[in-house]
């Protein structure tokens, strides 16, 4: 009873805490807000009305400059002399000097003019006070004053227009003025009217600005009534667009002519301040960063934060170190329920894939309507009469995969492979996914509305999203087949078996790729012919130790399996295997060679492949790994057995050399060896082949026929066992250089001589 008191007072003890201590930070965070903002805001109203003072000044200046431009173009166009520019057709040069004097004059009257011009619509020419003075139209530096001036209706005549000039300065490119525009009314809805062009420098302005800028603090500037930066103190472009920021948005919807307010710029809070001038339809704007007016409101501010969180903080402390206490058994039986909980999923996804996974298999058997509560009791969203499309995954090296993970892990990374793409196809989809075997997962889909459209179109960019997905979040890729569309109850297990067959095609397309069986079932080649002249090059290539041209030979073969199966791309390795394994068997028994490498070995490492440059890397190396070993061989066999052998052999040839018969093939037969393989040792050893020693043999013998006898030539063939006499002819003359009477001429006369 005591103890349940007790526990009762801990509990009374630490909501009292709790609340207390909540209650005051609270109190403190409300009083300092009051506080805070009641300061801000009267800080705000002197800094405010300040600036709307300086501001208007600026306001006031502007006014003033477009008043007295008005005024002086006013003067200009009741001045003889600038009239005279306006409308003569044929100058007089004495008049137009003392015409372009007074314009001078009065540009030179005004610090703020930078430049005047006079446009005569008669003769399209634009006299200035720029250097040149007097240009046409077509060349007038200043291009931009064309468009006002053609195009009078898109413009506000009355006030000034901001415009970019070129600069009369060799230092700068461009200057920035307000244009003042003054014109004739048209007679000629076709023609310009003569007009008189005042630009009032914006320099004059950016000074005035700057001059308010007495603490270097925000940015004062003018805008528009479109948005655009008319002047300000930092040399902004000008017509720089700025519409596009919300507080300058603001300013231009605001129905008061001058306000002030609070904005987010550039990540700074700032107070806008702003005046408007309805005569110009200018708008001039102070941005004050907010945290240079405020500042030791906010020291106090943080002050008053920093007290509260350590009050709220230490009520923390305490009310958690009581109520963690209270806690633990409860946290003990929201453990105990959470794992039930855990089990109870994994158990029940556990079970559904086991289904899946047997239906997938060894197909339905059972009748649909027997099927349908298992389909219901796992919430399998396929139902048995849907049309589906199977789509298979394969996960790209998957050795290195199985070595980087362990069984737990690898499940876990095919279940996240599944639910990200389940979660992609639902879009469009309704899908189940499996975890079907070791290297692969399957997904079934089926419509998820009246539409059915499982199209290449549809399916390879959901495909294309998820392996970008996989790439960067489980970091590794995987191939996908996508079947044909079936029926769920009769096709399941036939689509999978499809999927399975199809997905080797791997092979031909890389990593990554997705393989669709219609696309190809219809590119596959059905009149492939395995070139069996092909193989014998290659083994014959190898056999003599040449690398290049056995690999060359290798890869015209791959390449003629391009169109084709799989099956057939198998086939022709393992055929080209066989041969090889035979021509080397061949050699094991004739010179007693043995090759490191085990082809049985190689068959079941071939299986495991998963690219074609894969396939090929390991062809290379086998055939690398036979002509070293051969080479190897041969340079250790090189003993007096094989020079036996080879002495055996030029034996052979010099005792049947008569014999028309008598060839490599047909001496090796008589050794019992290998015909490549004697040939390969017989040119190793005595440097020249086989055929060329019986030519040698034989042209020896023709010599001294030639020499010493008178017989005919044919005679001589038929006794040396050349097949014909014109191909002894070729023969004779390559080895000798000259036909064989002419060599019998010499010899016969040398002969002579001797006796």
């Amino acid at each position: 009873m005591k103890l349940r008191s007790m526990e009762s007072k801990n509990k009374i003890y630490s909501k009292i805490f709790l609340y207390l201590t909540i209650s005051i930070s609270v109190t403190i965070f409300v009083l300092s807000a009051i506080f805070y903002v009641n300061f801000s805001n009267i800080s705000l109203s002197i800094i405010n009305s300040y600036i709307k003072d300086s501001l208007s000044q600026i306001s006031y200046s502007a006014t003033f400059m477009t008043f007295s431009a008005k005024t002086m173009a006013k003067q200009l166009y009741s001045d003889s002399n600038i009239t005279y520019l306006l409308n003569n057709l044929n100058p007089d040069y004495p008049q137009l000097s003392v015409s372009l004097d007074r314009l001078s004059a009065y540009k030179s009257s005004s610090p703020f003019i930078q430049s005047i011009y006079v446009f005569n619509s008669r003769t399209d020419t634009f006299y200035s006070t720029l250097d040149n003075g007097v240009e046409g139209k077509a060349s007038f530096s200043d291009s931009s004053v064309l468009d006002i001036l053609e195009n009078p209706g898109q413009y506000n005549l009355q006030n000034p227009i901001p415009r970019i000039i070129p600069a009369k300065s060799r230092d700068e490119k461009t200057s920035n003025v307000y244009s003042f525009v003054l014109n004739d009314f048209p007679t000629n809805p076709d023609k310009i009217p003569s007009s008189i062009i005042l630009n009032i420098s914006a320099e004059w302005i950016r000074d005035i600005i700057t001059s308010m800028e007495t603490n270097n603090e925000g940015d004062i500037f003018i805008i528009d009534s479109q948005g655009r930066i008319i002047n300000n103190a930092h040399n902004t472009s000008l017509l720089t667009d700025v519409s596009d920021k919300k507080y300058i948005r603001q300013v231009l919807s605001a129905p008061m002519n001058s306000g002030v307010f609070l904005s987010d710029i550039d990540g700074v809070r700032s107070l806008v301040t702003y005046v408007s001038s309805d005569s110009i339809g200018w708008k001039f704007i102070r941005l004050t960063p907010y945290k240079n007016i405020v500042s030791k409101i906010d020291r106090m501010r943080y002050l008053t934060i920093i007290i509260g969180v350590l009050i709220l903080f230490c009520g923390l402390l305490s009310s958690l170190f009581i109520s963690r206490r209270l806690y633990k058994p409860i946290n003990r039986m929201a453990v105990k329920i959470s794992k039930l909980e855990s089990e109870k999923r994994n158990r029940f996804y556990e079970v559904k894939q086991e289904f899946l996974r047997k239906i997938l298999h060894e197909g339905l058997h059972q009748n649909a309507q027997d099927l349908q509560p298992d389909f219901s009791e796992l919430n399998i969203l396929i139902k048995l009469e849907s049309e589906i499309v199977l789509v298979l995954f394969k996960i790209d090296h998957f050795s290195d995969f199985c070595n980087k993970f362990t069984s737990i892990d690898r499940s876990l990374y095919k279940f996240s492979l599944i639910n990200i793409a389940s979660e992609l196809f639902s879009e469009t989809f309704t899908a189940e996914g499996i975890d079907s075997g070791d290297d692969h997962v399957v997904l079934i889909l089926t419509r998820k509305n009246n539409n059915f459209n499982a199209s290449k179109a549809v399916i390879d960019p959901i495909i294309r999203k998820l392996q970008e997905v996989v790439s960067e979040h489980l970091q590794f890729s995987f191939t996908s087949v996508v079947t044909f569309q079936g029926n769920m109850a009769d096709d399941l297990k036939f689509l999978y078996d499809q999927a399975l067959i199809y997905v080797h095609h791997r092979i031909f397309h890389g990593h990554g790729s997705i393989l669709y069986v219609a696309e190809i079932m219809a590119n596959i080649d059905p009149n492939y012919t395995y070139p069996i002249t092909k193989e014998k090059e290659l083994v014959e290539a190898l056999m003599v130790g040449k690398s290049d041209s056995a690999k060359s030979i290798y890869r015209e073969m791959i390449k003629q399996t391009l169109t084709c199966s799989f099956n057939i791309l198998n086939l022709t390795l393992l055929r080209l295997l066989i041969a090889i394994n035979i021509a080397v068997d061949s050699l094991e028994k004739d010179v007693d060679l043995a090759t490191p490498y085990k082809f049985s070995g190689f068959t079941s490492m071939l299986n495991s492949l998963e690219t074609l440059e894969e396939v090929e890397e390991q062809f290379f190396l086998m055939f690398d790994q036979i002509i070293e070993n051969i080479n190897t061989r041969i340079d250790y066999k090189k003993s007096a057995k094989y020079n036996s052998l080879v002495n055996k052999v030029m034996e052979k040839v010099r005792n049947s050399y008569t014999d028309k018969n008598l060839s490599l093939d047909s001496i090796a037969d008589s050794v019992n060896m290998s015909s490549i393989y004697l040939g390969r040792l017989f040119k190793k050893i005595a440097s020249k082949s086989v055929a060329d020693y019986i030519n040698e043999i034989r042209l020896e013998k023709a010599k001294e026929f030639l020499s010493a006898t008178d017989i005919s030539v044919n005679e001589i063939v038929e006794e040396i066992g050349f097949s014909n006499s014109g191909y002894f002819y070729a023969t004779f003359k390559k080895a000798t250089g000259v036909t064989p009477n002419v060599y019998r001429q010499c010899t016969g006369k040398i002969h002579e001589d001797t006796k």
